[in-house]
């Protein structure tokens, strides 16, 4: 029975627990049986700890392995407190929750550099980087390190993407000139583009290769490299919208002293002209698209006034009026759109934005005005029209309106068909000639022949027999 008791306390101290003495009124044998049940349920229950704490070092091993840290020491042979316990537990959820993260992160830059791999065209060289090629994440630790190096990898291609993808625009635009101005023929272009897709390192060398090839070429045909260049600068001045004062301001363009430096300065004129539009792609083709609304509103506007554009054959005036609402409510929407896109423009360029000599809002301003004025001068013009009409009926007298002639109920309209029928020929008959007969209707009196101007004009406005001033005809 002492035996079994120090057990009991043993164990309840290092379980933290306590156990229940036998009663005094037991006898010995059944205080000593009593005794040894406790020992087993201490035992059963040291044991079940000690599997816990085996459990909780290895999860917390596993996770530290595949994120690269130290695990905290755990004793395997030692029974946990609950503190240790509860911390230990704490420790591993925060682990497991890590490692999923973690997990999630690598599969999407796993998925991303092999997007840039393959753009790129490359190869992987290292050992993290075969494991990525590979794709055997499992194997790939997820340490403080390694997803470091993710981070930059995934950073480094984009950017080297993106850098590639601008020099490969730029050659391209250059290799594309340098095409037209040689007269290349299309299926030797599109071989050449064929053969050489995307913005990998290798395409962008063959790139440059077959752009300095050309300008070597181009040094031998200088008068014909020089016209055709002035011919795409000119293309992105009507895109840009430059007046022939902003024309004028390049000097050279209007030289004729053909030479390298003639090139050179044109060259450099249209790269400058090119940067600038790809740069401001967005705001251009928004004026131009703004400049297509408005030459349909103003085509519209002319027309409003125009009587024929009521006849409305197939629902025409009903789908005019849709697309005038259309323009009336897009148009001012673009402009305030435009006027944003100019002020970001001004502000990185430092200088003023125009379009054909004019900032944006005069431009708009002077179209409105100058819409307005033709509206004015159409409307004087249709005055003006119907006046002298007016004064040449009150001179010469109005003309009568010509009525259709009515059919009347009852008769009969005589077709080839009908003539036919009605004298007794075919188609295929000889018309013969119908013998004459005496009419039996009373002749008419002739005519009496009457000078034109000696008739009344039919006007209700003026007669010659109230109007004193009437113009008279004197007949001898």
């Amino acid at each position: 029975i002492a035996k079994c008791r120090e057990e009991c306390v043993r164990l309840a101290a290092e379980l933290e627990t306590t156990y229940e003495e036998p009663e005094e009124t037991l006898s010995i044998l059944r205080k000593e049986k009593v005794l040894r049940n406790q020992v087993k349920q201490l035992l059963k229950e040291r044991q079940s700890r000690l599997k816990e704490a085996i459990s909780l070092r290895t999860k917390e091993g596993e996770l530290c392995a595949r994120l690269g840290r130290i695990p905290e020491y755990i004793q395997s042979n030692t029974v946990l407190t609950g503190e240790q316990v509860k911390e230990a537990t704490t420790r591993i959820g925060f682990l497991t929750a890590e490692r999923n993260k973690r997990e999630i992160k690598l599969a999407i830059a796993h998925k991303d550099i092999l997007d840039l791999w393959t753009l790129l065209n490359y190869r992987a060289r290292t050992e993290r980087e075969e494991q990525i090629e590979s794709g055997c994440l499992d194997s790939f630790q997820l340490s403080n390190e390694n997803m470091q190096w993710l981070d930059q990898m995934k950073q480094s291609l984009s950017v080297q993407l993106a850098e590639n993808k601008k020099l490969q625009k730029s050659l391209m635009t250059k290799l594309q000139s340098l095409w037209n101005r040689m007269e290349l023929s299309e299926p030797e272009q599109k071989l050449f583009l064929d053969q050489h897709k995307g913005c990998s390192d290798a395409v962008i060398v063959r790139l440059k290769e077959q752009v300095h090839k050309l300008e070597e070429l181009k040094l031998q045909n200088l008068e014909k490299f020089v016209s055709l260049t002035r011919v795409e600068v000119e293309k992105y001045w009507d895109m840009m919208f430059y007046s022939e004062d902003d024309k004028r301001l390049f000097q050279p363009f209007f030289s004729q002293h053909i030479g390298e430096n003639l090139l050179a300065d044109h060259e450099k004129q249209l790269d400058k002209l090119t940067q600038e539009y790809n740069n401001f792609e967005s705001l251009y083709k928004t004026i131009k698209s703004r400049n297509a609304m408005w030459s349909k509103w103003e085509e519209m506007e002319c027309k409003e006034s125009d009587p024929n554009r009521f006849a409305n054959r197939g629902g025409n005036l009903l789908k005019e009026e849709k697309e005038r609402k259309r323009l009336a409510r897009e148009l001012p929407k673009l402009e305030e759109a435009i006027i944003k896109e100019i002020d970001a423009w001004e502000k990185e360029c430092d200088r003023t934005f125009s379009v054909f000599g004019h900032k944006f809002a005069d431009y708009v301003n002077n179209q409105k005005e100058e819409l307005q004025h033709r509206k004015d001068e159409m409307k004087e013009n249709k005055q003006r029209a119907k006046e002298e009409a007016m004064q040449n009926e009150l001179t010469y007298g109005s003309t009568p309106a010509k009525t259709p002639k009515r059919r009347i109920a009852g008769t009969t309209i005589l077709t080839p068909a009908n003539k036919r029928a009605k004298t007794g020929m075919t188609p295929n008959s000889t018309p013969t000639r119908a013998t004459p007969t005496r009419s039996t209707r009373t002749p008419r009196a002739p005519r009496q022949f009457v000078h034109s101007s000696l008739r009344l004009a039919r006007s209700p406005i003026r007669t010659p027999a109230k109007d004193k001033n009437f113009p008279r005809v004197l007949v001898k």
